[in-house]
């Protein structure tokens, strides 16, 4: 019953998915990338595709199971502390993550809470990319399937980005 109530709750604040307009790979200046930062290696991958787009502007929002040391808070993160009862996010990084517009945003999970549900519904985006997910018709533009198991986030960046390329050619 209460399970109930907190989906209909995250429902309810949830926006609906826009259609996308994007023309072509250059017009992807501005990239947003919503992942599970719970393990330190995705933290790493992130970082990594941070630096081989240097050339875009990238913006990363990753969710960690438990507030990073501050070693680890290079990249923003929010964790369970930052979520209210029915799964909303409340965390002002979240908020900031969401305000902006962007080209393309990658969600880089192999699954999607309902909380990263509701952030990447709420993003403003031409481009809605990520893995072939339970619904993800419901969420993205473009659906990459991966040939490797288990699927990891370097997997799901790297076959957007080579989808795009050849979408693009």
């Amino acid at each position: 019953m209460i399970d109930t109530i907190k989906k209909w709750m995250l429902q309810s604040k949830t926006p609906k998915k826009s259609a996308g307009n994007a023309k072509g790979l250059n017009e992807f200046m501005n990239i947003a990338i919503l992942y599970d930062a719970t393990a330190e290696q995705d933290r790493k991958t992130i970082k990594k595709w941070t630096k081989l787009l240097s050339n875009r502007s990238v913006t990363t929002l990753g969710f960690c199971n438990q507030k990073l040391p501050l070693t680890d808070a290079a990249l923003p993160t929010y964790n369970l502390q930052d979520i209210n009862w029915y799964n909303l996010p409340t965390a002002n990084l979240v908020d900031a993550f969401i305000k902006p517009s962007y080209d393309l945003v990658i969600f880089a999970s192999p699954s999607m809470k309902p909380h990263m549900t509701f952030i990447f519904l709420s993003l403003k985006t031409k481009i809605a990319a990520g893995p072939d997910l339970k619904n993800a018709l419901n969420y993205f533009d473009l659906i990459v399937e991966s040939s490797s198991q288990p699927i990891s986030t370097d997997t799901i960046i790297g076959d957007v980005i080579a989808a795009i390329n050849k979408i693009a050619a």
